[in-house]
C-alpha cells in the first residue's frame, strides 16, 4: 500500500480512503487550508468525498465534522453484506465461464472445480479477518466501559451455549444486553 505524506502544519485526517461510514464509502479526501478562498467558501479542514453505495452515480462531499462512524455491529453487517454480494457475483461468473468454455448448464457447473477456488478461499479468509477485527473493536469498547475481556468471553459463551446459529449483528446485540445486565449487577 502506498503512503501519503501530510505536511506537519496540517491536522491529520480522522478517516481514511476506503473506510465505510454511515454516509457510505470514503473515496476521496481534500484539505482546505485556513485563510484560502476554498476554505472560505467550503470551510477549512478536511472534506471527504463519499460514495453512498456501490450503485450510486454520484458522490457526496462532507466536512469532517459531519462524518459518522458505523457501530461495530453495523460495520460487521456491512462487511457480511458485501462479502455475500461479491460471493454471488463470483458464483454467477463461474457459471457463465462454464457455459462459455464447456457449453454446459448448471448441473455440469456443480460437478466441475470452480476456476475461482483461490478467490473463494481468499473471500472466506477476508470474511473471518473482518469479523475478527470487528470483535477486537468491540472488546476494546467493552474494556473502555470498565469490563474485562473475561466478562466479555463469558457473555459470548453464555449466548453461544443457547444457540450456535445467530447472525453477527444478533450476537453483538445479545452480548451488549449481557454486558448491560453485568453493569447493573456491578452498581
Amino acid at each position: 500500500m502506498n503512503k501519503i505524506t501530510i505536511p506537519n502544519s496540517w491536522t491529520p485526517p480522522l478517516y481514511h480512503l476506503g473506510q465505510r461510514v454511515k454516509q457510505g464509502e470514503i473515496t476521496g479526501i481534500e484539505y482546505h487550508p485556513p485563510g484560502t478562498g476554498i476554505a472560505y467558501e467550503l470551510g477549512q479542514g478536511w472534506t471527504y468525498i463519499v460514495l453512498p453505495d456501490e450503485y450510486s452515480d454520484y458522490v457526496d462531499m462532507a466536512p469532517e465534522s459531519q462524518i459518522e462512524l458505523l457501530t461495530p455491529s453495523a460495520s460487521a453487517h456491512e462487511v457480511e453484506r458485501l462479502i455475500d454480494l461479491h460471493g454471488l457475483r463470483i458464483t454467477a461468473l463461474t457459471e457463465q465461464m462454464a457455459q462459455t468454455i464447456y457449453g454446459c448448464g448448471n448441473s455440469a457447473v456443480e460437478n466441475m472445480d470452480s476456476p475461482f477456488k483461490q478467490i473463494e478461499d481468499k473471500l472466506a479468509v477476508a470474511k473471518e479477518e473482518a469479523l475478527s477485527a470487528v470483535v477486537s473493536q468491540f472488546v476494546a469498547a467493552i474494556n473502555r466501559q470498565g469490563f474485562t475481556t473475561v466478562e466479555f468471553l463469558e457473555a459470548v459463551a453464555d449466548i453461544l451455549d443457547k444457540s450456535a446459529d445467530y447472525e453477527v449483528t444478533t450476537l453483538m446485540e445479545q452480548v451488549i444486553a449481557k454486558f448491560k445486565a453485568c453493569a447493573k449487577q456491578k452498581l
